[in-house]
């Protein structure tokens, strides 16, 4: 058995689905479409910015030869969550923090490589690192890429985690797949804002995706879009062909404290402690608390459920201009007299100017 067919062995025994290896060379073509993307204006705002240490792996070790990518499958069956007022997560936002599985996994693999090469030099990467995950991945041939930019397995889709060991030593490289979407354009289809513009090319900022991680308050068409989505969007790739016969992984991934579909009203009533015991350790404890706090509003607007005005009146209260904003809005989706009085009472004592606008913007549609 060689050194990279013991790796893989030791990586499956230890619960990653995918793995391969590439060469640590520049990606050039991938530079030559970031470069494309950066002059449209699709690049995402929270990516790196130096386009060229994220395709010269060279930049982040001087002397680096190869990179092994892991991916480790997050698909897992959704359960069905009773209440009345519940928030729609995307799959890789329903469990604990995937960033900290990976690294874990990925330091048991360079323990085991180091077995081989004691001097061996590795760097770990998960999301959060310059290098292109999916581009590793895919040189690597983990998978192919999709319209809608992302890497596809053919067992286990899209509902990947991915990350890298950048290593100063030279293992043997693997083939990408030569395998694709075919005519298939589902996924240009569905998406709700029509944020791919064309296959592989996706306007990062316009995607809903984007929206639930954005700070500031949200415009009355976006709001709407996001439907009952609290984080994240999956819908191309839950439209996925490849998604719909996917198999589930090794089950690594746990599941977080506010379950599939979280409580809005908990969501909206958590304290800075309940926070940070609740959330912190998922993918959504970066933003802090507002964004989801506000997400949680636009989507009890968006239910347009009567019950949910005592939430709303109690959210008008609070001290975040974000938050009573959003709650103004979500207001606005409710029909009844008892929303425009109301409003009408806070107009009087409010000070922010955003937040006045919101409510005149929803008294001046309600009065028409």
């Amino acid at each position: 058995m060689t050194v990279e067919e013991r790796i893989k062995t030791y990586a499956k025994e230890i619960g990653v689905d995918l793995i391969g290896i590439t060469t640590a060379e520049p990606f050039e073509e991938a530079y030559r479409r970031l470069i494309k993307l950066e002059r449209k204006g699709y690049l995402s705002p929270w990516a790196e910015k130096n386009l060229q240490k994220r395709c010269q792996p060279q930049m982040l070790m001087e002397d680096a030869q190869s990179l092994i990518a892991v991916g480790i499958s997050y698909l897992q069956a959704e359960a069905h969550i009773d209440g009345k007022f519940r928030g729609k997560l995307a799959r890789f936002a329903q469990l604990k923090d995937y960033h900290l599985v990976l690294k874990e996994k990925m330091k048991k693999l360079v323990s085991f490589i180091r077995k081989e090469y004691p001097e061996a030099k590795a760097e770990i990467f998960v999301d959060t690192g310059p290098l292109i995950d999916r581009e590793i991945a895919h040189r690597a041939g983990l998978g192919f890429f999709g319209k809608n930019s992302a890497l596809i397995n053919p067992e286990y889709g899209s509902f990947i985690s991915l990350g890298e060991i950048l290593l100063n030593i030279y293992l043997k490289p693997d083939s990408p797949l030569k395998i694709g979407c075919g005519e298939c354009d589902l996924c240009l289809q569905a998406c709700p804002q029509q944020a791919i513009k064309s296959p592989g090319e996706i306007l990062s900022t316009e995607c809903l995706a984007h929206y639930t991680q954005e700070k500031g308050l949200l415009s009355d068409s976006v709001s709407k879009s996001l439907g009952t989505r609290l984080w994240g969007c999956d819908t191309c790739q839950d439209i996925c062909p490849y998604n719909r016969q996917a198999i589930t992984g090794s089950g690594l991934f746990e599941p977080h404290s506010l379950g599939f579909m979280p409580d809005l009203e908990q969501i909206v009533n958590l304290s800075n402690s309940q926070f940070r015991d609740l959330v912190e350790d998922t993918v959504m404890g970066w933003r802090g608390k507002t964004t989801l706090q506000r997400n949680a509003l636009i989507i009890l607007g968006n239910l347009k459920d009567p019950d949910s005005l005592p939430i709303l009146k109690t959210a008008l209260q609070d001290q975040r201009p974000v938050i009573r904003g959003t709650a103004a809005w979500a207001l606005g989706q409710i029909a009844g007299p008892e929303t425009i009085n109301i409003l009408q009472e806070v107009k009087n004592f409010e000070k922010d100017p955003r937040v006045l606008q919101v409510i005149r913007t929803v008294l001046t549609k309600k009065s028409n």
